[in-house]
């Protein structure tokens, strides 16, 4: 009797570890499936309730199935493991379906024999800015300089962070002597200005606690054991500028961070000052933003063939002053690029930053071009005598086209610093006195960044007698450019005729000698949504492509550019301002299109591997995609089960 009595106590025993063994099981392979395939979080109040349920159903199973329930308990673990064997079996057997070809480009000269310098924030903002076309770089032989002007410290791991900064550049190629650390804090102490708002000569405190530049024994800063104050950091930044003399800078934008909007701002501060006092040193700027165009930007990394940067979405917090249709478009480097994201060498250079999430933000950085805005250095303005019959003048000319005097405050709109004629001012007129007489091209106006106070039109009137009206300015910012073509100028005015909106006024006003400054012209061959292309898989025998280029080029035409293709099989013509390529199926072939007056030209490859390999290439990417995502921190995070084990909201 009492055998019995242990026998059916252990039969109960054992029925309840089944019980919880199998809800535990199913609740986790739900969490999983939601979070994973659905890419919906359990809720607090489905993730117990489901627990609840299947306990109860579970439970009231007949204690005879026992065995059919430890026989069951192993069925999630089998699918998972099978799901895992297909992924590796598909990724192993495909993967080489996803390389690029490799081919010799036809932009060697556009970067080559550069001196090129980089200036971001933080470690890992370099490959957010730059990514793709520092390798371009690398490869043709320029030297590289990039420059961190914080430690990114504020959690206290200034040490790693450099040490992986060097090792990310380490890995593309680039000396350690050439990886700058200015040594300043990331974000400031509570009640504290940002640095950049701070009084010149205060010393501020970081958010570390910090109060001079610092990098690691082996590292230091740029000038160790300087105290954090804004005339330092703007003399440390203008002093390396002018050291090093590149003739390209790459520098991170206004994004929504604190320290990304001090970048941005000290280095046109710094360039204002620049421009000033060494005239002749006039390099190619190039603006690019961390967040809103890699970072934060859409995951469409897959597909057969890449995509392009997406236009970010309007944010009332991040202003994107800049017209969209007047980005550069830089070429990425097709020998770092793969269809398998973990075979690309930026998903390496993202790996090497321990503290980052990156591997679910490699598809996001990743586009088949990298966008830019140039500020042109070449305005003959900076040495100008202005004069105004009202308002402050003394920010049009100082390369700022943006200005915020509170960047702490994230919902503060970089809408100060800028030129507002008083509202009873009749003339509304400033003039530019030029420091000698200077044919003038063009006149870039900037408007009043704030959507509401907008100019509708202003009188530019020249020394020589002649006047023009602009009529509505870019609203948002955004730059007005105005051809002039005078020759012989001394001075001219710029008169407010009409505007709308009671701070209507201008953040920057600048004149050049020509069209466009100095540059480096490339032609780059798109397909028919403008995606860069360069190693393009074809889903039909015939594809179209179009052709962008920096620089204003001759049309697409026969009289005007060579097309050759290196397959007999295959056929190129020009036709109707685009590219026709006939591909036949299992075949490939290189397309080189040449601009015959300057000697600019692009290649590309082309092939139609058949309905296989394509699903290949889709298997490899989809395998890769879902296992990527449960190696993302921020993919864990989402797990209730996650959240519930670590206390994380």
């Amino acid at each position: 009797m009492k055998t019995d009595t242990i026998k059916k106590n252990k039969a109960g025993i054992a029925a309840v570890a089944v019980n919880l063994l199998l809800t535990g099981e199913y609740v986790l392979a739900l969490d999983l499936f939601a979070t994973g395939i659905l890419r919906v979080s359990l809720s607090s109040l489905l993730f117990p309730v489901a627990l609840i349920a299947l306990f109860v159903l579970i439970s009231c199973l007949p204690v005879a199935c026992l065995k059919k329930r430890m026989a069951l308990s192993l069925l999630p673990p089998a699918v998972f493991l099978l799901i895992a064997v297909f992924y590796a079996a598909v990724y192993g057997c495909f993967h080489g379906y996803c390389d690029y070809k490799p081919i010799q480009y036809g932009t060697e000269k556009v970067f080559s024999d550069k001196k090129v310098m980089v200036i971001v924030p933080h470690e890992d903002d370099d490959l957010n800015v730059v990514s793709g076309v520092i390798e371009k770089y690398i490869e043709n032989g320029s030297e590289i300089y990039t420059v961190f002007t914080t430690n990114g410290d504020l959690y206290n791991q200034a040490e790693m962070r450099i040490n992986d900064a060097i090792s990310c550049w380490h890995y593309l190629g680039v000396p350690e002597k050439n990886i700058i650390f200015l040594g300043y804090g990331d974000r400031w102490a509570s009640g504290s200005p940002h640095l950049y708002n701070a009084p010149e000569d205060e010393v501020i405190r970081s958010g570390l606690g910090r109060t001079e530049t610092y990098g690691t024994a082996s590292h230091p800063a740029y000038h160790n054991g300087t105290p954090y104050t804004f005339r330092n950091f703007s003399n440390d930044l203008m002093q390396l500028i002018l050291e090093k003399r590149p003739d390209v800078l790459f520098i991170c934008d206004y994004d929504r961070h604190p320290d990304h909007k001090a970048a941005s701002l000290f280095s046109e501060y710094v360039f204002g000052k620049i421009l000033r006092e060494y005239p002749d040193y006039k390099p190619l700027v190039y603006k690019g933003y961390a967040y809103s165009t890699a970072w934060e930007a859409v995951d469409d990394f897959r597909g057969l063939n890449l995509k392009s940067t997406q236009k970010p979405a309007d944010s009332q917090y991040e202003p994107m002053v800049y017209d969209w249709k007047e980005r550069v478009r830089f070429p990425v480097n097709p020998n770092s690029l793969s269809r398998s994201i973990l075979s690309t060498k930026t998903y390496h250079a993202l790996m090497t930053y321990r503290k980052q999430s990156v591997i679910g933000h490699t598809g996001r950085v990743i586009n088949s071009d990298k966008v830019f805005w140039q500020r042109r250095t070449d305005s003959l303005l900076y040495n100008s005598e202005i004069k105004a019959s009202s308002g402050d003048v003394s920010f049009l000319t100082d390369f700022r086209i943006i200005d915020n005097v509170y960047i702490n405050d994230p919902s503060r709109l970089p809408y100060d610093r800028v030129w507002i004629p008083d509202s009873k001012d009749k003339k509304k007129t400033v003039r530019f006195v030029l420091k000698e007489k200077s044919d003038i091209a063009s006149i870039q106006l900037y408007d009043h960044p704030s959507p509401d106070d907008n100019i509708t039109n202003i009188k530019i009137s020249f020394s020589d007698g002649s006047h023009i009206e602009t009529g509505r300015l870019n609203s948002s910012g955004a730059v007005t450019a105005i051809t002039v073509n005078k020759k012989k100028i001394s001075y001219f005015d710029i008169t407010v005729l009409s505007s709308e909106g009671v701070n209507a006024g201008l953040c920057e006003v600048e004149a050049f000698r020509s069209k466009r400054q100095k540059d480096d012209t490339f032609i780059k061959l798109t397909d028919q949504e403008g995606n860069f292309v360069y190693d393009y898989i074809a889903e039909s025998d015939t594809s179209a492509f179009r052709l962008y280029s920096n620089n204003e080029i001759p049309e697409l035409s026969d009289s005007h550019y060579s097309l050759a293709c290196d397959n007999a099989k295959c056929a190129c013509v020009i036709r109707n301002d685009r590219i026709e390529v006939t591909c036949p199926e299992k075949e490939s072939c290189t397309v080189e299109l040449t601009e015959l007056s300057s000697g600019v030209s692009d290649i590309i490859h082309i092939s139609n591997p058949g309905a296989f390999a394509i699903a290949a290439n889709r298997l490899v990417q989809k395998a890769e995609s879902d296992y990527i995502c449960f190696r993302t921190k921020d993919t864990y995070k989402n797990l209730h089960a996650y959240r519930f084990f670590f206390k994380e909201s």
